[in-house]
């Protein structure tokens, strides 16, 4: 089982994007990496990596380093699609 903590205001946690694992009843962290100030831990379970800039976390296709769109950015082109569909 994993757990994922992310604190975008760096109140509670230090750091504020941390992984957890489950092993013999345990809680142990999952390695991160920190590429050009942004701290990265790989998901096997999504397949992507959970990166984190400044407040923002954002999801990571490991093998290409494309950055997926953030939930405001999906919406925006959702509502754009249905306008279409409606014309």
């Amino acid at each position: 089982m994993r757990y994922w903590l992310f604190d975008p205001k760096d109140e509670y946690f230090d750091p504020a994007l941390q992984g957890l694992r489950l092993r013999g009843g345990i809680y142990r962290p999952l390695p991160a990496l920190v590429e050009n100030g942004m701290r990265t831990i790989r998901s096997s379970v999504l397949g992507l990596d959970l990166c984190v800039d400044g407040d923002t976390l954002y999801f990571r296709d490991p093998s290409t380093r494309a950055y997926p769109h953030t939930l405001a950015e999906a919406n925006a082109r959702i509502a754009e699609l249905e306008a279409q569909l409606r014309r």
